[in-house]
């Protein structure tokens, strides 16, 4: 039999279902005590007065010392418990897990397995600017990065499809980063285009690949691609930012049809010049499903020479305040507008979906910011003012600006309401204050640092945990005009918090002279008496009753065992009240016992 962190004690490993704070019996003594006798040095600490383990991480250690040497008595890992790559040998992953550590990003050990630092290695590579790594990763038709995209989309250890117990022996093919130099001549109509294909351009399994956008194109932007679907012929445009950069999800296309399908005609080409390589071939039904079409090439001008030449660092810069960018429908309009250049129109945006499922707020926001810049701007700053005055009244002196830039800007796009604002104001000055902080916003401030952050309550709350921890529960009780003065001189100087400390030491041997360790606290101190009270009673003590504060102030075991039982019957505390009668049945015999007497 074992012990629990609240001295209970049953079969090594199992829980009391009634009392599951205890955590699993896995303790050899009760909370507090080593060899017998309460000691610091005790394995079971038991449990705080918040009714967490003293010491989680010890604790956590514990159980799953136990929890491993089950598993390696039980647990065998089998063949068919394994997933496997439908795509890619082990070789093949070793190539890649090669490539991306010769890029700079640590894919963990080159071992052909599939698992998440490998993929954090890859979604750092898709997301990097690093001419290097993008020219790797667009070259050979975006080989490397169609394979990463796909290798990124997996979940848990994928291991080489060669390993696979159903697998058939294939060729395994090392992975290139290399310019193809084959091209096209003349538009083709007899290869397909497989969905895994490269943005902007064929798969190794359609038509020929060719390198970049064409340049030579008369009278509209540059960098179009030229697609023969069924034979019909479109220029299309790829817009920046896939892979999450600016958008999920695979690249984006703008396709615009050649007037009468004819590249002369449509004022594309001039007569004698040569013909343009195409640069895909595919199928209607595969075009459809990756590519918006706007109009024909009629709408484009040459006036614009690279609609896109800032379009991702733009776009990545307004998302804050303009969340309706990363919604690809509405980004396809904006990239529309941005190549035709114009700018989108009412209409347009009303016969979005994100339009007709956002609040009036947002939508308000939304044509302010284009109809009207210099009142959006305006707008913006007033925010950011305004948020930033709030934080300072709620006690925090110096939020980082893009902290409160953050927030002003859910608040003028219209995601915040003025309450719910007020509210995440509110619980960013105070953690411990009731609420529940926007999911959101807790993911941005896990990427900032808030080292040295003010917070008004939180000192206040940081003095009186200093006074507990050194003093306990009664003596180191303050009035709120006590915390908010000696929080001041915190704030004032940097100093005073040793001085402070220094002096609760000195409070705490004059209050518990038999502990004569200056270093210890309260919660040191009083750790073996709360364990021992919860081993005898079964449950915790009012640790502000002056019998248990003069119990803990005597330090000595004996007394104390002796306090717990007579207090513990006084108090009705089931646990003792049922040791007694069990004690008092065993010294009468087979008689009985009952609360006027004993009966024989």
């Amino acid at each position: 039999m074992k012990y629990n962190l609240l001295g209970q004690k049953g079969p090594e490993g199992q829980t009391n279902p009634a009392a599951p704070e205890g955590g699993p019996y896995i303790y050899d003594e009760a909370p507090g005590l080593k060899d017998g006798v309460p000691s610091p040095d005790a394995e079971n600490k038991g449990l705080s007065a918040k009714g967490k383990p003293v010491d989680e991480k010890q604790h956590q250690e514990k159980i799953e010392s136990v929890v491993v040497q089950e598993s390696q008595d039980t647990t065998q890992v089998t063949q068919d418990n394994k997933q496997y790559s439908s795509s890619y040998t082990v070789e093949q992953i070793m190539d890649y897990q090669t490539i991306l550590n010769s890029m700079g990003f640590d894919p963990g050990p080159i071992d052909g397995i599939l698992g998440e630092k490998t993929r954090k290695a890859i979604r750092l590579a898709l997301a990097s600017d690093t001419p290097k790594v993008t020219y790797a990763l667009n070259a050979n038709g975006y080989a490397l990065r169609s394979a990463f995209s796909d290798m990124r989309a997996t979940k848990g250890n994928v291991y080489g499809s060669d390993l696979s117990p159903t697998s058939t022996p294939t060729p395994t093919t090392t992975p290139t980063t290399t310019t193809p130099t084959t091209t096209s001549t003349t538009p083709s109509t007899t290869s397909t285009l497989s969905p895994t294909s490269s943005p902007g351009q064929a798969s190794e399994q359609s038509s020929q690949l060719v390198d970049s956008g064409q340049k030579d194109f008369l009278n509209i932007p540059e960098n179009a691609f030229l697609w023969d679907v069924d034979g019909t012929l479109y220029l299309a445009y790829e817009v920046p930012g896939s892979g999450g950069e600016v958008y999920d999800g695979e690249p984006m296309y703008m396709a615009y049809t050649v007037v009468e399908n004819d590249l002369v005609k449509a004022g594309l080409i001039s007569p004698e010049a040569p013909v343009p390589t195409v640069n895909r071939t595919m199928p209607k039904e595969l075009f459809d499903s990756t590519t918006i079409v706007f109009g024909n090439t009629d709408q484009l001008t040459s006036e614009i020479d690279n609609p896109f030449a800032s379009f991702k660092e733009t776009v990545s810069e307004q998302a804050q305040v303009a969340p309706w960018i990363k919604d690809p429908e509405m980004l396809s309009l904006i990239a529309e507008a941005a190549l035709e250049g114009r700018v989108v129109s009412d209409a347009e945006w009303q016969s979005t979906t994100w339009y007709q499922t956002n609040n009036e707020s947002q939508r308000e926001w939304l044509r302010t910011f284009y109809a009207d810049p210099t009142t959006a701007a305006q707008l913006k700053t007033d925010a950011e003012l305004a948020v930033a005055n709030s934080l300072r009244a709620a006690g925090v002196s110096n939020a980082p600006q893009s902290v409160s830039n953050w927030m002003a800007s859910k608040f003028v796009s219209g995601e915040w309401s003025d309450a719910y604002t007020s509210e995440q104001i509110t619980l960013f000055a105070d953690p411990y204050a009731p609420g529940i902080k926007d999911s959101a916003f807790q993911t941005y401030l896990d990427t900032v640092s808030l080292t040295g952050l003010d917070r008004t309550t939180e000192k206040e709350r940081e003095v009186g945990e200093l006074y507990t921890t050194w003093l306990g529960p009664t003596l180191g009780a303050l009035t709120d005009d006590e915390k908010a003065d000696i929080a001041g001189k915190l704030r004032s100087d940097p100093d005073y918090q040793d001085k402070l400390i220094e002096s609760l030491k000195q409070s705490r041997l004059a209050a518990f002279s038999n502990y004569t360790n200056p270093e210890l606290t309260y919660e040191d101190i009083a750790r073996p008496w709360r364990n021992l009270t919860t081993s005898v009673w079964g449950q915790t003590a009012d640790e502000t009753q002056g019998w248990w504060q003069e119990m803990v102030k005597t330090n000595d075991f004996a007394k104390a065992q002796t306090t717990l039982r007579e207090k513990g019957l006084e108090q009705d505390v089931t646990q003792v009240t049922q040791d007694a009668t069990q004690a008092l049945q065993q010294a009468f015999g087979q008689g009985t016992v009952s609360q006027t007497g004993v009966n024989v």
